[in-house]
């Protein structure tokens, strides 16, 4: 029988920290002087960019003020977009399928075996999995475009396209592999994914006030893999990932410009998930957990604006701390309060 326990902490998580891989900083860099409240800022459909070299005075390029119209520019930035998704694919193909049986119809898994429940396949883990992937690529293949002069919405467009498409043809490509199979909640969970990032990027406002991120801390059992077994499959280690929707109340011009609180800024509201014990497959006396939770953590971009008001004195490794952070938990997450479902290992193999 599954138990549920409400938990209360205070003081670091010893798990959501990646100080010790001496790593730092957060993204979603606006370049604009720190005295310009956001409340003057024009709002615009324009993706924020991520160049940290060139103030604007706004938190965004200004949509009356588009880049000189570049063809060569434009195709340019499309390379990389391309080889990201050439990337994907390729590590895809040889993590899953390659060397792999397959089936000669369409397997549909049940609906059953899908889901948060505590004897699924990885608790609900996956799904959320399947939704920050296809929102990572979706944002940064825009980004490729949107810092290559394409108009916010083209970029989006096109990158929400190429991703789904993408973890389509891979959904569909799974249904003919034994113990894999299509899923529709994967599937679900691909186009919400796609959704959310199409919504942030043409929606500064509210991009300011979220993000979605992951924290990964590799586990032993994946480390054991990978060194031994020579497995590649990381989007698999779910005993080391937590998924976390994110509240930047910097992004609120009440708190920016009020001196008594304007502190707060440097704070990031967390709401979490991980499941831990599902995959890799541990011994099995271990137990399954499903925590979510809620907590803080620190906005390094907030810190970094303020050591470089100006922006230009940040250097290239500030510049790709700033912008992993927008999709990566890299500073320490203080969790207040969680609730965790324990269930046992299950008696057969999924």
């Amino acid at each position: 029988m599954p138990t549920l326990r409400l938990t209360s902490r205070l003081g670091f998580s010893d798990r959501l920290s990646l100080c010790e891989l001496g790593c730092g900083p957060t993204a979603s860099f606006y370049s604009r002087p720190l005295s310009e409240p956001l409340s003057n800022a024009p709002v615009a459909l324009r993706a924020p960019s991520l160049a940290l070299s060139a103030p604007v005075e706004g938190p965004f390029p200004s949509a009356d003020d588009p880049p000189p119209f570049n063809v060569r520019r434009r195709l340019s930035a499309a390379l990389p977009m391309l080889t990201l998704y050439a990337g994907i694919t390729t590590w895809a193909y040889f993590a899953w399928y390659h060397k792999q049986p397959q089936n000669r119809r369409l397997v549909v898994n049940k609906a059953a075996d899908e889901g948060f429940g505590g004897n699924t396949y990885a608790g609900g883990a996956d799904k959320l999995g399947h939704f920050y992937a296809n929102y990572l690529f979706a944002r940064v293949g825009a980004q490729f475009l949107i810092d290559g002069g394409w108009k916010p919405l083209w970029a989006t467009l096109v990158n929400v396209t190429f991703t789904l498409t993408l973890y389509t043809l891979v959904e569909l490509k799974d249904g003919f592999h034994p113990g894999y199979g299509f899923s529709v909640q994967d599937y679900m969970a691909n186009v919400l994914g796609n959704a959310v990032a199409a919504l942030l990027l043409l929606v500064p406002a509210l991009d300011r006030l979220f993000g979605v991120r992951m924290y990964y801390w590799p586990s032993k059992l994946y480390v054991d893999g990978l060194l031994y077994k020579k497995d590649i499959d990381v989007s698999e280690d779910y005993t080391g990932e937590s998924v976390l929707l994110v509240f930047k109340l910097g992004g609120l011009s009440a708190i920016r410009s009020s001196p008594l609180v304007r502190f707060l800024r440097y704070v990031d509201l967390l709401v979490g998930y991980n499941a831990r014990g599902f995959l890799p497959r541990p011994d099995p006396s271990v137990r399954r957990e499903q925590e979510l939770f809620f907590g803080f953590s620190l906005n390094l971009v907030e810190i970094l604006r303020d050591a470089y008001p100006d922006g230009q004195r940040l250097g290239w490794a500030a510049k790709g701390l700033a912008d992993l952070s927008e999709y990566v938990q890299l500073t320490p997450v203080l969790k207040s309060v969680g609730v965790v479902r324990s269930t046992r290992q299950p008696q057969r193999g999924h």
